[in-house]
């Protein structure tokens, strides 16, 4: 995306209609990890720096884990996206306050480790280096 069309899709909500249609297909795999893939994207800018998402954004992402443990492609997607939001102190906060987010993280540690452990790795990291 150019700057230009990320800020119109902001502006226009698409971070929260994705997570809305995340919420009503839980079990969907695709919509799950495309959904991880788009909130990743509209969060990244131009510059690569990362601006501050939703709770609900970081929730849907989070619940994303939770809902398709076994999904090797929801896990790698969500944990991406978690380590994008977790790259900006801005997110880190909402990330930590979540309350599923110690079982998202250890659920997809233990059932994906090949796949997410680096990244489960640094966004922990972030989580404990940065305070709220």
């Amino acid at each position: 995306l150019d700057a230009v069309g990320q800020s119109t899709l902001i502006l226009k909500g698409t971070g929260s209609i994705v997570a809305d249609s995340m919420d009503r297909h839980p079990n969907n795999a695709t919509i799950q990890s495309e959904g991880c893939a788009i909130l990743c994207n509209l969060a990244r800018n131009v510059d690569q720096s990362v601006r501050l998402v939703s709770e609900r954004e970081i929730e849907a992402v989070i619940n994303a884990t939770l809902s398709n443990p076994n999904s090797s492609g929801v896990i790698e997607g969500a944990c991406f996206a978690l380590l994008c939001f977790a790259s900006s102190n801005d997110n880190i906060g909402s990330i930590r306050n979540n309350p599923q987010i110690q079982r998202a993280l250890e659920l997809s540690f233990r059932n994906h480790p090949e796949a997410v452990g680096e990244y489960v790795q640094i966004i922990l990291g972030r989580l404990r280096k940065i305070t709220a």
